[in-house]
């Protein structure tokens, strides 16, 4: 006969398998296109892709233009409100060109304005008002350049010439973004220390 301790034992529980968040779900889907093997890019996806990232980004443009007014500063407000007007614009042009091909569906923040946070960083910061514009614009001057380089890459694999055109056109236009982001970003103050927890 065993003997017993009187001691419980307690099952461990098990902890359930970690799920991705759905934006870095779809972060993995950008780097497999972004990433994928020359000619692997079909024109269909890349018109999706290119028309998802200018979508989020005039979202995110014209709420971030929202919240530097509500902080007061109208000068950065006016520039992210003229960047949303330019990449929607961008993207009714893409929305044109792409009439007749059949895309295919993206989720949600399919590029979550390509890491530049992500997007809910700058949102949930803004809501306290401790955020600076000056760091508000270095977000943005990290999702152009990441826009940038997302563009170049697929252009430089691809082996279809509306691809790499397309892509060179799209990446000059980041070009011209991020030169308007780093003047504002000479114009407005870096602050101290004592600014960012005041």
């Amino acid at each position: 006969m065993k003997k017993t301790t009187g001691k419980q034992v307690t099952k461990k529980k098990r902890t359930p398998a970690k799920t991705l968040h759905p934006a870095a779900r779809s972060r993995s889907k950008r780097d497999d296109l972004s990433h994928s093997k020359r000619g692997a890019v079909t024109v269909a996806d890349f018109y999706a892709h290119a028309i998802a990232i200018e979508r989020e980004a005039a979202e995110n443009y014209r709420e971030l233009a929202e919240q530097m007014l509500n902080l007061g500063n109208r000068e950065i407000a006016e520039l992210f409100e003229r960047l949303a007007n330019m990449e929607q614009l961008h993207a009714l042009g893409l929305q044109t060109r792409a009439k007749g091909i059949k895309l295919p569906r993206l989720p949600a923040k399919a590029h979550a304005w390509l890491d530049a946070g992500p997007t809910e960083v700058p949102r949930y910061e803004l809501l306290f008002s401790r955020v600076q514009p000056h760091h508000v614009l270095l977000l943005a001057l990290r999702a152009e350049r990441h826009a940038k380089e997302y563009f170049e890459r697929i252009g430089e694999r691809s082996d279809k010439a509306e691809i790499r055109k397309l892509a060179r056109e799209l990446a000059a236009d980041e070009v011209e973004h991020i030169s308007w982001i780093e003047l504002a970003i000479e114009r407005e103050p870096q602050p101290t220390v004592e600014d960012d927890f005041a």
